[in-house]
């Protein structure tokens, strides 16, 4: 039987503790709870070296930032909340020894077509880590 650790799910739950120490709403992996939530998805896991001893690889997360509020949407919540994720993330680039190289590569702002009182920020962000065998 081989023994093998999930590596994505280390950079999900580093990134889950990073987010739950900074805000009061939830995170998850499922779905957008509340007026205000985040929702982790896992979106690539890239082979960037390997070698007989070791292996590096690149993981991309999405960190979807949810806000729902009735009547005249204020972009500038939004926008604040983006950027201060951005920023912890970013002050977290390397995270001991979960990931080292962290970097928002991309924040995609969108209003949902169905639910016009809900807009999401996409933020896509990546790291990496080198797995000695």
């Amino acid at each position: 039987m081989i023994t093998y650790a999930n590596k994505i799910d280390v950079v999900l739950q580093g990134v889950e503790d990073l987010l739950e120490t900074e805000f009061s709403f939830p995170v998850s992996y499922d779905d957008h709870r509340g007026n205000e939530s985040i929702l982790l998805i896992p979106v690539a896991d890239e082979l960037l070296d390997y070698n007989s001893a070791s292996q590096t690889r690149e993981y991309t997360v999405n960190v979807e930032y949810e806000l729902v509020q009735n009547g005249q949407m204020n972009y500038d919540h939004l926008t604040k909340r983006a950027e201060r994720i951005k920023r912890l993330l970013t002050n977290n680039s390397t995270n001991g020894t979960k990931w080292y190289n962290g970097r928002n590569e991309s924040i995609e702002y969108q209003q949902d077509d169905d639910e016009q009182d809900k807009k999401r920020a996409v933020i896509t962000f990546s790291c990496n880590i080198t797995e000695v065998y």
